[in-house]
């Protein structure tokens, strides 16, 4: 079995949703709870999991759903089925114990989405209990319906789901198919986890440091994670001053490295009566964050020769990081985050040429641009200097920059 739960299924989309709790009943011998019969009106459907040659579909009467919703609950198993293309077929029992199939589905003729009756989802509400699991026919062979699949289990919703698009993989005949998921490296998880138990020092931060691990390994492949650094990192090289050997600089490729930071001895700072809060962190970084750049480099020759400009392509890695750094929200009403180091902190950054126009190695450009991402470092995240991230967003307000008292 690759996924089971209880479903109540209906031939339309019910806003509200139906209560997907198995039906029970107690037995007049042992006073035992058993799951309760299904209707006679299933008793026509397939009879074993064997019989393949009956086409019927299960039969949905309105005026009984009225009366009896749970008779449209079943158990619902998601099996696959070596012989054919390892294609998923769902097997409807009338309860766990799985005594006598009731009805199959084969996945090869659906597709498969989250329906919440044509309206937009937000993330944030994929899986409440009134949206549902809708099974569409691909190409409607002989008439076939659609089938919504209500559960009061939010959690096991999504993994239904999930198993569901992950049996559609293997389907030779589609095109459309899911794609398979975006995946971490395991070596990356095993980094991870190593870091996490090095020392005693992490054990009252072992968890923060697990969440922040696993919500990097989410995304750090993705390119809306990609994009939004590439972002941060275009805007910050456009304000600062270039070394005066560089015209330009532009970011060509961005790789997120394989471990976020860790965060260790963490302490309150203050906190005062008026909101003013301060807190203290240990940050330790090994992750090797990488940005490949193209330079246009002014190269001097002396005076009897013109200026000669050369474009080189430059991989620019921070190898590691370790400092002592403040966070602190500020009194009403401010409305970011400010974040900095309370020292110069130690680095270990490299700056090597990839490509070239001569394909030579410009010592003195490189020792320049490695010097330079130092001193905008100090000049921007070291004390007194501070770095804020916003946390309420003030684009559409008249007044800026704040958080302020509705008129």
């Amino acid at each position: 079995d690759v996924a089971s739960g209880y479903f109540a299924i209906a031939p339309e989309y019910v806003p509200g949703g139906v209560n997907g709790k198995p039906p029970e009943r107690t037995t007049p011998a042992t006073g035992a709870v058993t799951a309760m019969e299904s209707p006679s009106v299933y008793q026509s459907m397939y009879r074993s999991i064997f019989d393949r040659n009956k086409t019927a579909s299960p039969t949905f009467s309105p005026s009984q759903g009225k009366n009896r919703k749970t008779r449209n609950v079943f158990y619902i198993v998601l099996r696959h089925r070596a012989n054919i293309n390892r294609l998923g077929h769902l097997m409807l029992y009338d309860d766990s114990e799985q005594v006598e199939v009731r009805h199959v589905i084969s996945l090869a003729h659906y597709s498969v989405s989250i329906y919440a009756g044509g309206e937009d989802i937000p993330e944030g509400e994929l899986w409440i209990k009134r949206n549902c699991i809708l099974l569409a026919p691909k190409d409607s062979p002989g008439g076939s319906k659609s089938y919504y699949l209500f559960s009061d289990n939010c959690s096991e919703k999504e993994d239904f789901y999930h198993a569901m698009l992950r049996s559609q993989e293997n389907d030779l005949e589609s095109a459309s198919g899911p794609p398979p998921p975006l995946k971490f490296n395991s070596a990356d998880l095993i980094k991870l986890v190593q870091q996490l138990h090095a020392s005693e020092e992490n054990f009252n931060t072992r968890w923060i440091n697990a969440l922040i691990g696993r919500l990097f390994l989410a995304m750090y492949k993705t390119k809306h994670i990609e994009n939004f650094i590439w972002t941060k990192v275009t805007k910050k090289i456009d304000r600062v001053q270039k070394p005066s050997l560089i015209s330009s600089v532009k970011v060509q490729k961005l790789d997120m490295g394989t471990m976020p930071p860790f965060i260790t001895n963490p302490k309150l700072k203050e906190l005062t009566v008026d909101g003013d809060l301060t807190v203290e962190a240990d940050v330790s970084y090994k992750g090797n964050f990488r940005i490949d750049i193209s330079a246009v480099a002014r190269i001097e020759l002396g005076s009897r020769f013109k200026p000669r400009e050369v474009t080189i392509v430059l991989a620019t890695i921070l190898k590691s990081l370790e400092g002592r750094v403040l966070i602190r929200i500020k009194p009403p009403p401010s409305n970011r985050l400010w974040v900095t180091f309370e020292v110069p902190p130690k680095m270990d950054v490299s700056v090597e040429p990839i490509v070239s126009s001569r394909q030579i190695t410009y010592g003195v450009i490189l020792r320049a641009i490695e010097s330079r991402i130092r001193e905008v470092v100090n000049e921007t995240l070291v004390l007194p200097n501070w770095d804020d991230i916003p946390f309420f967003a003030t684009e559409t307000n008249q007044y800026r920059g704040g958080i302020w008292k509705d008129e």
